[in-house]
């Protein structure tokens, strides 16, 4: 690698680096309930209980990079067709702080 002009420690530390960044939505949105939700919330269990019922469910398996407009609304669509209209909102906000 030397000979090559590739530095082995830097190109440990980028990987290391890769393998620490979220890649699904599920990944992403555990750590954001963790590092953020749960740091900055006296009380997130309805925030955890939306990404654990309605989002993850749906888009968990994802690529935040395949994410659209159209999966999300996927996801409140299924809620308003259980007649929870309050839900969707509340779940299209959390979305909206999730991946702001």
């Amino acid at each position: 690698m030397v000979a090559h002009d590739i530095n082995p420690a830097q190109k440990k530390q980028e990987e290391k680096l890769k393998q620490k960044d979220p890649t699904t939505d599920k990944t992403f949105a555990k750590r954001w309930l963790t590092d953020i939700v749960e740091k900055s919330n006296r009380d997130p269990r309805n925030i955890t209980r939306t990404i654990e019922k309605d989002i993850i469910p749906v888009i968990g398996k994802l690529e935040l990079e395949e994410l659209t407009t159209a999966h999300i609304q996927v996801v409140l669509d299924r809620i308003k067709q259980r007649g929870s209209d309050h839900v969707a909102l509340l779940t299209r906000n959390v979305l909206k702080r999730m991946l702001a």
